[in-house]
């Protein structure tokens, strides 16, 4: 039985920036939904210096032609295959 999620996630393979306390991490998007994103790390070292309950900063180019967009979330998952991170919600 999979694994009940409260918004639809979407495959999405694209590269991306992961930064924490000014160290960032190159990745790959795995998965994308409206609260957030599964991103595999391609730094090993990200693995023993994240912990659960970190605050980073997600950043997503999708089209080279537009600026980046950057996402405030939270580390709730990490994994040998990279790390799920719950996107902050804003108040505008």
């Amino acid at each position: 039985m999979g694994s009940k999620r409260e918004h639809l996630r979407v495959n999405f393979e694209n590269p991306c920036i992961l930064t924490h306390d000014g160290i960032s991490y190159l990745g790959l998007l795995e998965n994308l939904s409206s609260s957030g994103a599964f991103v595999k790390v391609a730094d090993k070292l990200a693995d023993r210096l994240l912990i659960i309950g970190d605050i980073v900063v997600l950043k997503l180019c999708i089209n080279p032609d537009s600026n980046p967009v950057e996402c405030l979330g939270t580390v709730i998952r990490l994994e040998s295959a990279g790390l799920g991170v719950i996107f902050e919600k804003s108040d505008r």
